[in-house]
């Protein structure tokens, strides 16, 4: 495989040896060669596969993702909180590409399960030309990822969250009345 940079987008080529001998070029992810992954400082960062569930709505118009570094039932437990969640993707940890876009922007380094930061994601950079245009041309915006063992959730938010511990079973409730 041979990775370089094109027009500042990152082409990964994969040579086939066709009969006529030329190169088949594959684009196999398209992050911004500029872009960057780094380690997202949290108290749950250095456990693998860490229990992870979004919840919609828990608290007002926010998110909150529950983060059971041990497992369900298993303290300490994190509720990350985030109060504007401008886009937000969730999905089961089997669903996932094989070869998540954030990990091959990450580099070697990464670990397929802990909290990231992902600096001019292509989801930041696509979005920044969407609605809310406040929100995401705010120079605070950043693109989290918490990558757990069951569910990882992406968020888009233009402010840090609110990570706040519990030692002991917690209930969060959720009503939706229409």
């Amino acid at each position: 495989m041979v990775g370089y940079a094109y027009n500042d987008v990152a082409v990964h080529a994969v040579s086939r040896a066709p009969l006529n001998k030329s190169l088949e070029l594959i684009v196999v992810a398209t992050h911004s060669a500029s872009s960057k992954v780094v380690h997202w400082d949290t108290p749950f960062a250095d456990k693998p596969f860490p229990s992870v569930t979004p919840i919609f709505g828990a608290e007002g118009d926010g998110l909150t993702v529950v983060v059971m570094p041990h497992g369900l039932r298993q303290y300490p437990g994190y509720k990350v909180y985030f109060a504007n969640a401008a886009l937000v993707m969730s999905y089961e940890e089997t669903n996932a590409p094989a070869d998540p876009e954030w990990i091959s922007a990450g580099g070697h380094n990464l670990k397929p399960s802990a909290p990231y930061k992902w600096e001019e994601s292509p989801l930041l950079v696509r979005n920044r030309k969407l609605g809310r245009k406040a929100v995401f041309e705010a120079a605070s915006i950043q693109h989290y990822i918490i990558a757990g063992g069951d569910w990882i959730v992406e968020v888009l938010a233009p402010s840090e969250p609110v990570i706040t511990r519990f030692n002991k079973l917690h209930s969060i409730s959720v009503n939706y009345a229409f």
